[in-house]
């Protein structure tokens, strides 16, 4: 297995910890690290996770837009590995494409999921053959369902954001809040009992 090979099975692994158990992002993040010896596997193997964490909306919205079974019916960790290929594809410029694609199908036969590589190539090169078949809700008449899946945001989250500002200030911000801010989960302690 190759370096690269390494930090997006990593990576994977760490997702489905996640899909499991909703990890806080620092534990994901020092599990990573541990399982990770070269500095750059660990750069891109947290590049892969939150970035998947990130846009995890947006990556749905776009397998279902390729891929029957349906977003719900696919299994997590093939899901999973769907996220990180379209992830690449779409998001990440340094990753050629056919090198996602490969990877992904690769990590679907090493890691259980061999029964589903087949699904996961034609979702992957169907999506870099035709980006544009994806389609959003039209911002003008369906606003917080646009926002919520272009910019991966909760819906709750947008209807609560959304009547304090109107549309035109609302989309540049939400933008900017998930450009700067990384996705963080984490576990607060409990207050000690006096």
């Amino acid at each position: 297995m190759g370096r690269e090979d390494q930090a997006r099975a990593a990576a994977l692994h760490a997702l489905d910890t996640w899909e499991q158990h909703r990890s806080p992002t620092d534990e994901l993040i020092a599990e990573l690290d541990a399982a990770l010896t070269d500095d750059r596997d660990r750069r891109f193997a947290r590049q892969l996770v939150l970035g998947t964490l990130r846009w995890r909306l947006r990556l749905d919205w776009i397998i279902g837009h390729f891929s029957r079974p349906s977003v719900a019916e696919l299994e997590p960790r093939v899901l999973n590995i769907l996220r990180l290929g379209i992830l690449q594809i779409h998001f990440m410029d340094r990753v050629p494409e056919r090198a996602a694609i490969h990877t992904c199908v690769e990590l679907a036969k090493r890691h259980g999921a061999r029964a589903a590589s087949g699904l996961i190539n034609a979702v992957l090169r169907s999506f870099q053959r035709q980006p544009n078949r994806v389609r959003f809700p039209d911002p003008t008449s369906d606003t917080v369902r646009y926002l919520s899946l272009y910019y991966s945001h909760p819906e709750w989250l947008v209807e609560r954001w959304r009547p304090r500002r109107g549309y035109q200030y609302f989309r540049p911000l939400i933008f900017y809040k998930k450009k700067h801010n990384p996705p963080t989960l984490r576990r607060h302690p409990h207050p000690s009992p006096s």
